[in-house]
């Protein structure tokens, strides 16, 4: 309003036009991972606005009604006062109501739109996306039935709100939940890869005549890990968790699975944990965490290992995770032009004192090294890694301005089962899982989409005469790519081993 009225001629042209904001009503909820009862952790979806961009799975938001069309502004004639209205929402099918996404198209000139709804961002959006707002409880629906939605702004914000509604339960309003919390219920397969190792532990443990008693350093608010660790078999299992209301959702989680004789969640800090009073005075012999950043450390998980050691491991303790391998490449992140525009004095920038979590799909790149292993942490036993200062020599495989180090970790839970958080089209080990050259972003994408079964092709069809898989050629020494094989030191030797992808193998192999 400002500009139109102070700064510019009469009837200017203004860039974008107008812009239309769209809602649908859904349900974003989680009842049940891994078969434990999290219903739970549902009255913390609340925030104090909405949120955009969250982390959802895909068929997190299953949606409840049509998009419909909540405002036109014209941005020639601006709002100048709050507004406020109801919109009947119609349900196209039964659920439970307890969030609403809204996103808007803005009409930027002619017949050029730019939405932020989720086509656009199924269809390759990048920066921007739908937001999520939850509302304050859940309410049942069926379908055909009608709800009156309040849709309210102040020209500079946008909230929904229904009037009087019959919810079966109320939302806990506590900003401080932390929202990722549902994005580790949403991670199935880590989930399961945790369920898995823990359940091997445990049964190793036992077939040993061992009893059982469990550490989960941050159990969360679904104490998800410990539940696992009782089901298991474990004798008894301590929950320590420091943030208030994450403890107390996790007391309501166990109980609800009928845990709670075997589960204790108690409200304290890992390091200050004393044996005799939060943990037994025989001490623990089972750690289990999960609370890696995307730097593995950051989370000081290391530091409070060695506290829970001192205090209240037994002096042989098993650990999930046992092993972590943090690996490195040189990569090329430099602007150059964008719409032929000449953008590389931004590139100074390009800086910061802390690393940051990043989707390298996302981010225009060249790998110029190839993959190189850093660090050993050894999380278990006696068995020391690499030091905490390493000097390295990268392979380099292509040209250009290296201003960027890309550094991930594969989390060894055990014998058999590892997470992995390296960048696409790298795989367990720092393998490279595309030919040696590593391609630019675009070219990994539809490379992989091409070639997506050939790992499991290839070791279909490397069979002997009797008709045994041959998982593993030995070799002295790299001699070249064989497709559908990763080179690497394994438990067989050194040699080619079939390179089965994450997503398509089977629990046993995934290591």
């Amino acid at each position: 309003r400002h500009c139109l009225q102070d700064l510019t001629v009469e009837r200017p042209v203004v860039i974008p036009m107008s812009a239309t904001v769209y809602v649908q009503a859904g349900e974003v909820l989680a009842d049940d991972a891994c078969g434990f009862d999290v219903s739970g952790m549902n009255r913390h979806r609340w925030m104090p606005c909405f949120a955009s961009g969250l982390p959802f799975n895909r068929d997190s938001f299953v949606p409840l009604s049509q998009p419909m069309e909540v405002w036109h502004f014209d941005m020639l004639n601006p709002p100048e006062e709050a507004s406020q209205h109801a919109l009947d929402i119609h349900f196209s099918r039964a659920g439970r109501f307890n969030a609403v996404r809204f996103w808007y198209d803005l009409h930027l000139y002619g017949d050029v739109h730019l939405s932020t709804g989720p086509e656009s961002v199924e269809a390759g959006l990048k920066t921007l996306r739908p937001a999520v707002q939850y509302l304050s409880g859940i309410l049942p629906v069926e379908e055909g039935d009608v709800a009156p939605l309040t849709c309210m702004h102040n020209t500079v914000r946008i909230r929904f709100d229904l009037d009087e509604a019959e919810y079966i339960s109320l939302a806990r309003p506590d900003a401080s939940f932390p929202q990722i919390q549902f994005s580790y219920l949403g991670d199935v397969g880590r989930n399961e890869a945790y369920c898995a190792a823990i359940e091997r532990v445990v049964a190793r443990m036992k077939r040993r005549g061992e009893e059982v008693h469990a550490l989960d350093m941050g159990c969360g608010g679904s104490a998800l890990l410990a539940m696992m660790a009782a089901r298991a078999g474990a004798d008894s299992v301590v929950a320590a968790e420091l943030h208030d209301g994450l403890c107390d959702t996790a007391r309501h989680v166990v109980a609800q699975n009928g845990l709670s004789s075997k589960v204790t969640v108690v409200n304290r800090d890992i390091g200050l944990l004393e044996r005799g009073k939060e943990v037994r005075t025989q001490g623990a012999n089972l750690v289990i965490a999960d609370f890696f950043d995307a730097g593995l450390l950051h989370d000081n998980f290391l530091f409070l290992l060695e506290k829970a050691k001192r205090n209240v491991l037994q002096s042989d303790f098993a650990v999930v995770p046992a092993a972590a391998t943090v690996y490195c490449m040189g990569i090329e992140a430099y602007t150059k032009s964008v719409e032929g525009f000449d953008f590389t004095p931004i590139n100074k920038y390009r800086w910061d004192s802390e690393y940051e979590p990043v989707d390298l799909s996302r981010i225009p790149h060249k790998k110029l090294t190839k993959p190189k292993k850093v660090f050993e942490y050894f999380f278990q036993g006696q068995r020391k890694g690499r030091s905490r200062e390493n000097v390295l020599k990268l392979d380099v495989v292509d040209s250009g301005l290296m201003n960027a180090v890309v550094f991930w970790f594969d989390l060894h839970l055990d014998e058999e089962e590892t997470l992995t958080s390296a960048p696409f089209g790298i795989g367990l080990g720092g393998t490279p899982t595309t030919d040696a050259t590593f391609p630019d972003v675009s070219s990994l994408q539809m490379s992989a989409e091409e070639n997506q079964d050939q790992p499991l092709a290839a070791a279909a069809e490397a069979e002997d005469e009797d008709g045994e898989e041959f998982h593993y050629i030995p070799a002295a020494a790299f001699a070249g790519e064989k497709r559908g094989y990763a080179f690497k030191l394994g438990s067989k030797g050194l040699g080619y081993y079939v390179d089965i992808p994450w997503h398509v193998a089977a629990p046993g192999q995934r290591q």
